[in-house]
C-alpha cells in the first residue's frame, strides 16, 4: 500500500515546475482567463463596504438558519469585515453560491388590518 502511495505522490509532486518562468507564465494565464470571464475592478466588494451594511442592519434581526444576529457583526472585530469582503468578492468573481448561503426565510407578519381574518 505505502508504494502505490509513494508512486501516486510522487507523480503528483513532480508535476509542477519549479521554474520561475514557467511559475511566471502559468500566474499570467491565469490572469488572462480572469479577465476573459469578465472580472474587473468593480466586482470587489471592500472592508468599507461590509462595515457600511453591517451599521445598516437593524436591530433584533435573526438570518434564521444559522442564528446569526446583527449583533454577532457588530460586535465583531474588523477582522470579520475583511473576511466577508473577501467572500463576497470571490463569490461575484467565481459566479457561484453555496446553497446554504441563497438559502432565506420569510416570516409573515400580520399587519391588524380591519375585515381581513
Amino acid at each position: 500500500m505505502s508504494g502505490i502511495f509513494w508512486y501516486g505522490w510522487g507523480d503528483l509532486y513532480t508535476c509542477v515546475s519549479y521554474s520561475c518562468s514557467d511559475t511566471s507564465q502559468l500566474r499570467r494565464d491565469i490572469t488572462d482567463s480572469v479577465a476573459d470571464i469578465g472580472y474587473n475592478a468593480h466586482c470587489l466588494f471592500s472592508k468599507g463596504n461590509v462595515e457600511e451594511a453591517v451599521r445598516r442592519l437593524k436591530s433584533d434581526k435573526v438570518d434564521g438558519d444559522m442564528g446569526l444576529t446583527r449583533d454577532h457583526f457588530r460586535l465583531a472585530c474588523s477582522d470579520l469585515y475583511v473576511h466577508i469582503s473577501l467572500l463576497f468578492s470571490g463569490l461575484l468573481t467565481h459566479g457561484t453560491v453555496r446553497d446554504e448561503i441563497g438559502m432565506n426565510t420569510v416570516i409573515p407578519i400580520s399587519k391588524g388590518r380591519k375585515g381581513i381574518s
